[in-house]
């Protein structure tokens, strides 16, 4: 087995230190149960109501309505395994006009659509 440089591990390292970050942080910002969040106050926004000779002088001025809140927004992180071609797969992927390695990414492509 062939050793990695000091720059590889570094890397390595970085990324997984990033990635237990941002799993922690996930964790860390997700209450788990909906119900136990304190509902957001929704903004109040004023919008002027233009004078209308049909409309009553009760009505007349800024009007106050609340804005809608979607509540938490969320991503997807998808991954696959190595993409390291070897001589066999490359034998499989090989056509006429170069390679096509479509058919090795049909057990993944349910998975990476819904990413």
């Amino acid at each position: 087995m062939e050793s990695r440089s000091p720059l590889e591990r570094g890397v390595a390292w970085m990324l997984f230190g990033l990635l237990v970050a941002g799993a922690v942080a996930s964790i860390a910002l997700d209450s788990g149960d909906p119900g136990t969040v304190a509902p957001r106050e929704s903004p109040q926004v004023e919008t002027a109501t233009p004078p209308d000779d049909a409309t009553p002088a009760a009505s007349e001025g800024p009007t106050t309505t609340a804005a809608v809140d979607d509540g938490p927004g969320s991503f997807t992180i998808a991954a696959t395994g190595d993409l390291l071609i070897h001589e066999s797969v490359a034998n499989a992927a090989r056509t006429s006009g170069g390679w096509d390695f479509t058919s090795m990414f049909d057990s993944v492509a349910p998975i990476l659509s819904q990413a």
